[in-house]
């Protein structure tokens, strides 16, 4: 059946296969030596452009680079963590 067109979810047409996008791309990006947050970013601009279309993980590379990478911010535990434990001296 068709997907319903959610205005609110800017776009959605197929969300299909959006996770394994972001887990090939983010281990691809990992395999290639990108740091794990960059990694992750890429996936889940990857996921998101893959959203975009009917067909699951079809998307063009510019679209993520172009499009989605600048709206995705991944912040590591340490970066994103208010209340820190202190160590033990």
């Amino acid at each position: 059946p068709p997907l319903p067109y959610l205005p609110e979810m800017k776009g959605l047409v197929n969300p299909i296969g959006a996770g394994d996008t972001c887990s090939g791309v983010f281990l691809a990006c990992l395999a290639r030596g990108i740091a794990p947050a960059d990694a992750f970013a890429h996936g889940l601009a990857a996921a998101t452009a893959s959203c975009q279309h009917l067909e699951n993980a079809r998307f063009a590379i510019s679209d993520v680079a172009e499009r989605w990478m600048p709206e995705v911010a991944v912040d590591t535990w340490r970066e994103a963590a208010v209340d820190e434990p202190e160590t033990a001296e």
